[in-house]
């Protein structure tokens, strides 16, 4: 919200991460269904990301979606 969404844009964009992100474990499990290590590996790669991106990028990130809002 703070890169200018509202409360639902915001809140749908949340449902649709969340959805994506399940979606990609579901394949995962279908694609290598006793393959737990490599859906693990990917979560802690995908969780460190996430981090990286919200302590060095966040505030350009929401900087530049008021930009394109305005």
């Amino acid at each position: 919200m703070r890169g200018g969404l509202s409360q639902q844009q915001a809140l749908i964009t949340i449902i649709l991460a969340s959805a994506g992100i399940a979606g990609i474990g579901i394949l995962l499990e279908r694609v290598w269904p006793q393959n737990d290590a490599i859906s693990f590996g990917l979560f802690v790669l995908t969780f460190a990301l996430y981090f990286k991106f919200i302590f060095k990028h966040a505030f350009k990130f929401a900087r530049a979606i008021r930009r394109l809002n305005s």
